[in-house]
């Protein structure tokens, strides 16, 4: 008698073994599409800026690369002036985001670069 009920209980066990695993793949399958979409999400907002500069007409992304640039040694590159180390680093990384970013602008973005802030 003892035989026969293990050989009635054996399926009932596989069959929640079976069950285990198949709730493990659906929740690895939910783990790795989530993990894609933060992986994309992520990708796609470090581009987005210089996707946006790019968009610009030409004119517009010149001036936009002029006010930066005057902004950068009117107000980071001046020893006497009070400015937000952050904001200045943002602006140089910016500047250098621009294809037109010829050798003085970058020279003037990674001089702001360089300085170490607090």
């Amino acid at each position: 008698m003892a035989a026969l009920v293990r050989i009635v209980s054996s399926p009932a066990r596989e069959d929640a073994g079976d069950d285990r695993r198949r709730s493990f793949v659906r929740e690895a399958v939910v783990l790795a599409v989530v993990l894609v979409a933060l992986v994309a999400s992520v990708w796609n907002s470090w581009g987005g800026e210089r996707r946006a500069i790019a968009r610009l007409d030409p004119p517009t992304r010149a001036a936009v690369l002029a006010r930066t640039l005057e902004d950068l040694r009117s107000v980071c590159l001046r020893p006497d002036a009070a400015h937000p180390a952050s904001w200045c680093r943002q602006q140089a990384e910016f500047a250098l985001s621009f294809d037109e970013c010829d050798a003085a602008c970058r020279a003037a973005a990674r001089e702001v670069l360089r300085v170490p802030t607090r």
